[in-house]
């Protein structure tokens, strides 16, 4: 089968290609990372008795769930770090973050035999560990020739890749069946595997990382006296709305409902964080048809303010998203209002105590936001018609977000301990 993967996958980069190359151009950032990502990963001697350790994390949620974990393996002086990530956002926030905490970064190696090959000749791990759910077959399979161990951590099967397995169980075989460990965040991932054909004996629940990743230590004065000045928002006593790593379409709902909040005479100020930063253009352009809001861009300082207070902050820079939510008084989450279903983590936002708005459908995060849902720490709203009413009634009522305060910190602190579990798990492979 592995062979069948390594004929088909060349022509399939290449019918792919030119979309990869506009959507890496338009984000910027790759060059430094090109060498690697042909398999050209620094070559450095192993210590003698020491383990190396090879992680893969795609991009930057998966970075940041990893925090806790990676420091906690490099307080061991039998292990060298080696960390892998795919985008050129990762690979800076890796850079930024890591840099003193892991032994090398550089970008994962693209999945042809040749160059994946060279990249595990060079590296030479005594365990590879990748995160959440992209597996590349290639990868996994130098693994498995090598008799080296392949966890996938974190693991979680989503509504579409499950509807897709459940379709193409020759490519659910191609690649999880090959793992040699699962450590999966909630019990519905650990069903589905089951469901799918998983052996149980292959499983294990671990949790989701993110609960013990999310910092809930607040910026210090200064930072947050910093950023309050940057957003231009001239009312410290305003309500201020965020929109948490938004994706196209949320923005205009935003926009929308921001508008008719300030016709009911409401003093209310909006930061928009967009999960993707290359997205300003685009966002650029349907603030300039809200001629009655003043708005500027974090990263070069462009919009319409002139001399006058803002509206509308758009925090377009990665990593940030931490530090506004706690200029904020209610989050609305992105990637959960049609036409996304997937959603984007709230769990930054229960951890940091800030009430939260969410869309109908966040099935990448299903197990909790039934958590949050159940104790009234979220609000779950059926279509983007909702969203303006629901801030009007949010706005109006601070005793409820209160409430929703605390019982969002309660489900972070009772889904709290994933770390221990999956170093315990990695600890077993490197025995």
């Amino acid at each position: 089968m592995i062979w069948l993967y390594r004929f088909i996958f060349p022509f399939l980069f290449i019918f792919l290609s030119p979309y990869y190359i506009k959507r890496m151009l338009k984000r910027g950032g790759y060059g430094a990372m090109m060498k690697s990502r042909f398999g050209d990963v620094p070559e450095q001697p192993k210590t003698a008795g020491k383990k190396r350790v090879w992680i893969q994390a795609v991009s930057v949620g998966e970075l940041l769930a990893l925090e806790t974990l990676l420091k906690k393996l490099a307080e061991d002086q039998s292990i060298e770090l080696y960390l892998s990530t795919t985008t050129s956002t990762g690979y800076s926030l890796a850079q930024d973050k890591y840099a003193d905490v892991v032994d090398c970064i550089f970008g994962f190696p693209l999945d042809f035999w040749w160059v994946s090959a060279k990249a595990w000749n060079r590296i030479q791990p005594d365990l590879a560990i990748v995160t959440e759910g992209e597996l590349w077959p290639e990868h996994i399979q130098q693994a498995k020739s090598r008799q080296i161990p392949i966890l996938l951590v974190n693991a979680r099967i989503s509504d579409r890749s499950f509807r897709r397995l459940q379709k193409q169980r020759i490519i659910f075989h191609l690649l999880y069946s090959q793992l040699t460990y699962v450590g999966v965040s909630s019990r519905w991932d650990e069903q589905r595997l089951t469901n799918l054909g998983l052996p149980e004996s292959k499983i294990r629940f671990t949790g989701n990382l993110k609960f013990d990743a999310v910092s809930t230590e607040p910026i210090s004065k200064k930072e947050f006296a910093n950023l309050w000045s940057d957003t231009r928002f001239s009312n410290k006593e305003g309500f201020t709305l965020i929109g948490a790593s938004t994706w196209p379409g949320e923005e205009e709902l935003l926009l929308e409902a921001l508008t008719f909040l300030r016709q009911q005479g409401l003093s209310v100020q909006l930061i928009l964080v967009p999960r993707h930063a290359e997205r300003r253009a685009e966002i650029q352009q349907l603030l300039e048809q809200y001629p009655q809001l003043k708005w500027h861009f974090r990263s070069t300082n462009i919009g319409n303010l002139g001399s006058e207070d803002g509206d509308v902050y758009m925090a377009d820079t990665t990593g940030e998203l931490r530090k506004f939510l706690q200029l904020a008084d209610l989050a609305v989450i992105g990637k959960s209002f049609p036409p996304h279903t997937q959603g984007q983590t709230p769990v930054e936002a229960a951890a940091l105590g800030v009430p939260m708005i969410y869309g109908p459908a966040m099935t990448n995060f299903r197990t909790l936001c039934l958590e949050l849902d159940s104790e009234k720490a979220a609000l779950r709203l059926k279509s983007g018609d909702e969203l303006a009413p629901a801030i009007l009634q949010l706005l109006q009522d601070p005793k409820q977000r209160e409430q929703m305060i605390d019982a969002g910190k309660q489900v972070i602190t009772r889904n709290q301990g994933s770390t221990e579990r999956t170093l315990a798990l990695i600890h077993e492979f490197l025995a």
